[in-house]
């Protein structure tokens, strides 16, 4: 909880000064014409997403510019930058902040806005359909916020406001958490969280990040720690929240606890909320999940000039192994040669990979997962769902897999960054892709379920 105020505290600021001074200084045309320059040059996904709707996306092109030329606020450059980058539908790519581009001693100056949340509006907020409402944060049900119509002028359809004061912290009643922005159609919608500088989450829903006071949920907290623990004596419990920069702390969880891992037959695999990160991570679980060759479709790398300088520069991370070092300077020599092509990330495009042996336990696994796994917590969901010990239960993942392996690059004058996908994976070709699809559960949980008890449920009575 208190990790998760202090995150609240950065980002329910509103845009300050700083930034606004920095944003009139730049030509969001210029930006956006460097952007979209770039993303058509070096995003793995842009001929797969313009094949056939060539004059869609030079429609939305258009409509995307014109809103930048009529508009005289240049602080909302980044809405606009964000909405273009949406339309090609990968949660690898996006806007982000810089925080290296603005300055950290100047905090002390930020003052929060407040809005005076009225009793009649909370009276009268049952009565609303549809978004508003008053909300708790998935993460801690005691924090809550509520979301009205916004009335003002500015930018945004509806305001986000926190109902939890915390005095502490100079965070009060009424300070905005954020403004969403409904599409014209209705079907999507937009987040702009203000702080420092602001962040844009194109087509975001809303349940990721809030429950709604009267829906009924039984799931509740989920940590975000890694744990293991008797459920009872048959059945172990393994919570892993994350994949970036975890393998470690995986490796060390199951050395500490090798006496319980085998000696318990059953698992109940956590993944609830795994917002992804490194494949490697999830390596030193493998060997207890697998029963028979694991099959992986391999992966292409769009061979560019500045794909070749990210992953050049990526070779100086102090983090990486000599291995995987090794591996990314044979890739930059297979770019150099390629320039414009696809090239195989790996030696095989597709790949299988075999063990030596099958563990004894456990026998039976249930991995649980929801609408927030995403990238390689969806790689190895796809990889485990091939073994015999493994059930999968709760609902689709996201979908944000096809496209992966971040690259970044930076605007020339406003204070973010652009994330997007360097490689594609060969499912495509086969129609098997998941990106906004999904991995369907074996099991579909539903949300007034408890679901660790229906895993437990499950395990207990699975045939011995």
């Amino acid at each position: 909880m208190k990790k998760l105020k202090s995150i609240l505290i950065i980002v329910i600021v509103e845009i300050f000064y700083l930034f606004q001074l920095q944003a009139q200084n730049c030509n969001c045309k210029e930006e956006f014409l460097y952007m979209k320059g770039y993303i058509e040059k070096n995003y793995a996904g842009y001929r797969d997403k313009l094949k056939g709707k060539e004059s869609e996306y030079n429609a939305i092109t258009e409509q995307v510019l014109n809103k930048i030329e009529k508009d005289t606020q240049t602080v909302n450059c980044f809405i606009y930058l964000g909405e273009w980058l949406s339309y090609f539908q990968d949660g690898h790519t996006g806007i982000k902040p810089n925080y290296k581009n603005y300055n950290k001693n100047r905090i002390s100056e930020f003052k929060f806005k407040n809005q005076v949340i009225n009793t009649s509006e909370i009276e009268n907020i049952d009565k609303h359909n549809g978004i508003e409402g008053i909300y708790s944060f998935k993460q801690d049900t005691s924090l809550k916020v509520i979301i009205t119509k916004n009335k003002s002028d500015e930018i945004g359809d509806y305001l986000i406001r926190m109902l939890t004061p915390f005095p502490k912290q100079k965070v009060n009643r009424g300070d905005i958490f954020g403004k969403i922005i409904e599409s014209n159609d209705k079907k999507h919608l937009s987040l702009i969280m203000v702080g420092p500088i602001p962040a844009y989450v194109a087509k975001w829903n809303l349940e990721e990040m809030f429950i709604k006071n009267d829906a009924i949920n039984i799931n509740g907290y989920i940590s975000r720690k890694f744990e293991i623990k008797n459920l009872n004596e048959k059945i172990l419990y393994f919570r892993i929240p994350t994949f970036f920069n975890s393998g470690e702390e995986i490796n060390n969880l199951i050395d500490n606890n090798k006496d319980l891992i085998d000696k318990t037959p059953y698992w109940v695999i956590d993944l609830r909320g795994n917002n992804g990160g490194q494949d490697g991570s999830y390596q030193p679980i493998t060997p207890y999940l697998y029963t028979n060759p694991i099959k992986v479709k391999g992966l292409e790398l769009l061979a560019s000039e500045d794909n070749i300088k990210f992953y050049s520069d990526l070779m100086t991370d102090t983090t990486l192994s000599d291995g995987d070092i090794s591996s990314i300077s044979k890739q930059v020599e297979n770019m150099k040669i390629n320039i414009g092509k696809f090239i195989p990330n790996a030696e095989n495009e597709n790949l299988e990979y075999k063990m030596d042996s099958i563990k004894k336990y456990p026998t039976n696994v249930v991995i649980l997962m929801d609408k927030s796994c995403i990238s390689s917590a969806e790689q190895f969901i796809l990889e485990m769902k091939q073994s015999e010990k493994v059930t999968l239960m709760g609902e689709n993942t996201k979908g944000v897999l096809d496209y992966s392996n971040t690259g970044k690059f930076c605007l020339k004058c406003l204070p973010y960054c652009v994330s997007y996908s360097t490689t594609r994976s060969k499912r495509i070709d086969f129609n098997q892709g998941i990106d906004n699809i999904g991995i369907a559960p074996d099991i579909k949980l539903s949300e007034d379920k408890n679901w660790i008890e229906e895993a437990t449920k499950y395990l207990e009575n699975v045939k011995k």
